[in-house]
């Protein structure tokens, strides 16, 4: 298995068919088992800056909601494993501080980013912030290589409950920003 080192931390990573590296980023909670089924589209051929005001709220809300939902416990047992429980409770902790102490979401600025970035979320998310298309077009403003697409129904994330169109709008980014 392959890890990095990241703040005194293993980091797991999969690397999957060849070329130049492609990074999908999963939520918390989730795992790298997110993107398995994106994987053979891609394999051959990222809410704002900042958390919403009622963030913390929410986060409880939606976690004690997951852990009373059959479908939710059987995807973080699917990510996560048997211990999946005590995953969620200490993401959910570690949620919470940083909400509470107003820790910046990016360590460096946007800015220093250069490579192509495909910001995709809906307008339906009950995760992400009210303002979402504007806080995509300000990051995407100092992202020159970057594109936004908001679907205008679906839960969280995007990617699961837009499955078919996010699998088509990302194979079509990557064959226009990365395979040029």
């Amino acid at each position: 298995m392959a890890y990095f080192k990241y703040q005194d931390k293993s980091v797991f990573y999969k690397e999957y068919g060849q070329g130049e590296p492609l990074i999908f980023l999963h939520g918390n909670t989730a795992s790298s088992k997110m993107s398995e089924l994106l994987m053979p589209l891609y394999a051959d051929s990222f809410d704002g800056r900042t958390l919403n005001e009622n963030f913390s709220e929410n986060l409880i809300a939606e976690r004690k909601a997951a852990k009373a939902d059959t479908q939710a416990k059987q995807f973080y047992e699917w990510c996560q494993g048997a211990d999946w429980e005590k995953v969620v409770d200490l993401d959910t902790e570690a949620l919470l501080k940083c909400a509470e102490k107003k820790l910046p979401l990016f360590h460096k600025p946007l800015q220093e980013l250069k490579i192509p970035v495909l910001f995709m979320g809906s307008r339906a998310d009950e995760s992400c912030r009210n303002n979402l298309e504007e806080e995509y077009k300000e990051m995407a403003a100092v992202l020159p290589q970057s594109c936004i697409h908001l679907f205008p129904c679906g839960g969280h994330p995007a990617i699961f409950t837009n499955a078919e169109k996010a699998a088509a709008l990302i194979k079509d980014f990557i064959s226009q920003h990365v395979m040029q």
